[in-house]
């Protein structure tokens, strides 16, 4: 013990820059599970908050509405039996391009 107390007292530099890597690294960590666990909740949060009480969803879609696509027959039935309180939802993943751009880039989702 006596001679790890000593060491530290030699090199205060080194041992303080390696405490400063370990602390930035942790908070690195934690600021990038924030931000992950932000946009999880922000992609479900318009269907999380709506005012629906339920969705309805294809038998094989694993209860995912990105996976479920209903039939114009299915949704009209759903319509006559729920009444007017029954609309079509649709949920799709999209790029945004400007036509005259050969490929996609930060700035195509600003138009000037």
């Amino acid at each position: 013990m006596f001679l790890a107390l000593k060491e530290l007292k030699h090199a205060k530099l080194k041992f303080s820059l390696v405490v400063l890597i370990m602390v930035l690294i942790a908070w690195l960590v934690l600021f990038v599970t924030g931000l992950a666990n932000g946009l999880a909740s922000d992609n479900g949060s318009a269907i999380e908050s709506s005012k629906a009480t339920g969705f309805l969803v294809e038998k094989d879609s694993d209860n995912r509405l990105t996976r479920s696509s209903l039939s114009e027959e299915k949704v009209q039935r759903a319509e006559e039996k729920f009444g007017k309180n029954a609309t079509a939802l649709g949920v799709q993943m999209t790029t945004v391009t400007k036509p005259s751009a050969a490929k996609k880039n930060r700035r195509d989702f600003f138009w000037y």
